[in-house]
């Protein structure tokens, strides 16, 4: 919701260095973000009735 709002309000000001800063951050953010939910998914048990031991 906030990157699209972000959006809209880059659209509306037009060539501003600050919104070329702004596409350049978003790229390294956006792979991130992927790999926490990769990361995530990973964490997550295969079969949700089986606990884990403590080691």
């Amino acid at each position: 919701m906030a990157l699209f709002e972000m959006d809209a309000g880059h659209k509306n000001r037009g060539n501003d260095p600050i919104v070329g800063q702004s596409d350049d951050a978003r790229q390294p953010i956006g792979k991130l973000l992927v790999g926490v939910e990769v990361l995530d998914n990973e964490r997550q048990p295969k079969c949700p009735l089986v606990r884990r031991r403590s080691s």
